[in-house]
């Protein structure tokens, strides 16, 4: 089982945190590493109208967001980066209007109780009232709608987030240990947990709620 301590937890994060300084990506780290799970990594995306996309191509804009300098304030483990457009389908929400942009923030987050990353998030609309579950199901990625949404309440839930006290939804990481059993095995191989760990951990769990990784992570 790939059960990752609190260190190596921390340190896997950091790597990927320089590794998107480098790439130019928008992830911010947060809390403290000193102290056990107060560490977690947060980025923040805005789209329009959800996430239910059929394809994985980055949103190109004149402004050329993808090549953002990053200004970034380092005081241990607290830093600021800029906002990044991700790709959207229109058709994704049934209830919101489709010229309404929505707001994800996501948390990548230590389980004290099952010692694996989590990612946590929450979306709201341009008027600020935050999306209810059923909404969110309804925005799961048409690719994993039917493993998902036959095991919901198991699945994808809202819950107290551990460190700030307020309602998040949460992708339930009570798999995550035997999925990432071979990556871990990998890097320790190498002797070291590096950011290819977080990388491939997000690019299994974050499609599924609209969370992708450009392709520039994966290259050595």
């Amino acid at each position: 089982m790939a059960c990752l301590t609190y260190e190596e937890f921390t340190k896997a994060c950091l790597e990927f945190f320089r590794k998107s300084q480098d790439l130019g990506d928008n992830w911010e780290c947060r809390g403290s590493t000193q102290e056990e799970g107060a560490f977690y990594l947060r980025k923040t995306v805005c789209s329009k109208s959800g996430y239910r996309n059929e394809g994985t191509q980055l949103l190109e804009t004149s402004l050329h967001l993808d090549q953002l300098d990053v200004g970034c304030r380092t005081e241990e483990n607290l830093t600021q980066c800029n906002d990044k457009l991700e790709p959207y389908d229109p058709s994704a929400l049934n209830d919101l209007s489709a010229k309404n942009f929505i707001t994800f923030e996501y948390h990548v987050v230590y389980s004290l109780s099952h010692s694996v990353p989590t990612l946590y998030f929450n979306a709201w609309n341009s008027a600020g009232k935050l999306l209810t579950l059923e909404e969110v199901w309804g925005l799961v990625h048409s690719h994993f709608s039917e493993q998902i949404l036959n095991n919901k309440w198991e699945s994808l839930t809202q819950k107290e987030h551990p460190l700030l006290g307020r309602p998040f939804f949460q992708l339930h990481p009570c798999h995550t240990a035997k999925l990432m059993s071979q990556v871990k095995s990998e890097h320790q191989c190498n002797s070291r947990l590096s950011s290819r760990y977080i990388v491939s951990w997000l690019s299994m769990f974050g499609p599924v709620v609209g969370l992708e990784l450009p392709l520039n992570y994966f290259l050595d």
